[in-house]
């Protein structure tokens, strides 16, 4: 159970503790608003997009986390010397999945099958998991516009977009195409 509750602040904003990779990040809380904040200095990370990785779109967190916190990660050392290491957290990904945890909140067509699942396909759900934008803009983090979906969902999801987009540029205006 997630046993941080989250809080409410203020304006329908709710905060808790930030979770990569199924484990709690107790020094980062998150906010439905799609924020990010040091706990220990109160600051504010990343409130504009920037360009982190490619893999990310820019659209990312770079968090640091003691060394060796994931055994099975490659870490990038913030200094030789340094007891932290930086971590990049996809933005979304570190929303939507620390206030609705898959092993709390199964994907609705498993939900009825989560716990007799062995642990490995349990565990490929949540490595494979796509969080998607519902409005199409992937810098629009706050939690009301993300949904868990498959790859395939995500996939049709971007066809169904361009298919109405280019219809919209291809045919008269009075034709309606999907």
């Amino acid at each position: 159970m997630n046993d941080v509750t989250p809080t409410l602040v203020q304006d329908g904003e709710l905060w808790t503790t930030l979770i990569v990779r199924e484990k709690k990040v107790h020094q980062y809380k998150v906010s439905s608003f799609g924020r990010l904040i040091n706990v220990k200095s109160g600051k504010e990370l990343g409130g504009k997009v920037k360009h982190v990785t490619r893999s990310y779109n820019g659209n990312a967190w770079s968090i640091c986390v003691p060394k060796n916190f994931y055994e099975d990660y490659e870490y990038r050392s913030v200094k030789s010397t340094s007891k932290v290491c930086s971590l990049e957290v996809a933005k979304s990904r570190a929303v939507y999945l620390s206030f609705y945890p898959l092993d709390e909140y199964p994907p609705a067509r498993l939900r009825d099958d989560w716990l007799d699942m062995p642990e490995s396909a349990k565990q490929w759900v949540r490595e494979t998991v796509v969080i998607d934008h519902i409005d199409d803009d992937p810098t629009n983090n706050r939690l009301d516009n993300l949904r868990a979906v498959t790859i395939r969902e995500n996939a049709n999801h971007i066809k169904l977009k361009q298919i109405k987009e280019n219809c919209n540029l291809l045919l008269p205006p009075q034709r309606i195409c999907y």
